[in-house]
């Protein structure tokens, strides 16, 4: 990665699910937002420079996926990982707007560690271009 510690916010309305994520990426040296709502993670996005962005689909107030334009007119170099309790027609959606990696939980969790981490890169390649 580089010297800015890599950012992801983790916007799932499972505590659970997003303790244990938050856990695991902490240790391998992210700094991590956790959130239970859209709103709060638009108003994280407003605040914090996040690369990453981890988006439960069954969050209390918009679907997670629904937010995604959202926060792209904020930052559009941000990456997005969806996740999901249940599989439907919203992964094809989710594919469509950009998504990095889409989840069935209950999560994998060296699984979407390793799709954070390539969605890490990818955002570091488009960072790059944009000094270039």
């Amino acid at each position: 990665m580089n010297d800015i510690q890599p950012t992801v916010l983790i916007a799932d309305s499972d505590p659970a699910s997003a303790a244990d994520l938050t856990l695991m990426l902490k240790e391998k040296g992210y700094r991590v937002f956790p959130v239970s709502s859209a709103r709060e993670a638009l108003q994280c996005t407003r605040k914090h420079r996040i690369d990453i962005a981890v988006l439960d689909t069954q969050l209390r107030d918009i679907k997670g996926h629904k937010i995604i334009p959202l926060m792209k007119d904020l930052d559009d170099r941000i990456q997005f990982v969806v996740t999901t309790g249940e599989l439907s027609d919203l992964e094809k959606e989710a594919r469509v707007q950009g998504i990095a990696y889409f989840g069935v939980k209950p999560l994998d969790l060296q699984e979407i560690t390793e799709s954070i981490e390539i969605a890490m890169n990818v955002k570091l390649k488009k960072d790059a271009r944009i000094i270039i």
